[in-house]
């Protein structure tokens, strides 16, 4: 679902020349699945992690020169691996970088790394878990996974466990006045 609602942001931006990159090879699943959704090239970080917050890309497996490039991370605790990529995809000459990450954990070292890094078009996150205003940057760009909840529920159809229907009205409410009148006399 995450992945769609980042898709669905890409989607608006000429992708003629972009590819998406991964900052580590744990992560090139993730990343090549976004890049087959934008039909665009993938490429991703040869990473060797030297302590908590010290790695080392040595290189990047893929072509990124002068291209447009979509970093996606699954998680940013202390920035170390998105700063060394960064720095490495600056070698390699790419022309404008975007970030596509989960806002599960974005913890403030990072934030504070990523602040000196003025080159990020924009960090691109999802609604899943709110990011406090301590931890929200200029460039940040938060987007509702709410259609991609909706559009996942539009048959207007679930199945029970003995695969028969069951009908489901699309939009549900929910009557909450009895639960504000407990404890009242």
């Amino acid at each position: 679902m995450r992945s769609t609602v980042l898709a669905d942001h890409f989607r608006s931006y000429n992708l003629s020349n972009t590819v998406v990159v991964s900052p580590d090879l744990g992560n090139a699943k993730m990343a090549s699945a976004l890049a087959r959704v934008l039909d665009v090239p993938v490429a991703a970080g040869s990473k060797q992690r030297l302590s908590d917050d010290t790695v080392i890309i040595d290189r990047i497996i893929g072509d990124v020169q002068d291209r447009d490039v979509i970093v996606l991370d699954d998680e940013i605790a202390t920035g170390g691996s998105i700063i060394e990529l960064l720095r490495k995809l600056r070698d390699e000459h790419v022309r404008q970088i975007s970030s596509g990450l989960y806002p599960r954990a974005v913890h403030r070292p990072a934030i504070e790394r990523l602040k000196q890094e003025p080159d990020i078009l924009e960090i691109v996150t999802t609604n899943t878990v709110p990011l406090p205003p301590e931890k929200q940057l200029p460039n940040i760009v938060n987007r509702s996974v709410c259609p991609a909840v909706r559009g996942g529920r539009a048959s207007n159809q679930s199945w029970r466990v003995d695969q028969q229907p069951v009908q489901r009205r699309a939009d549900v409410r929910i009557d909450l006045t009895g639960w504000l009148n407990l404890g009242r006399a």
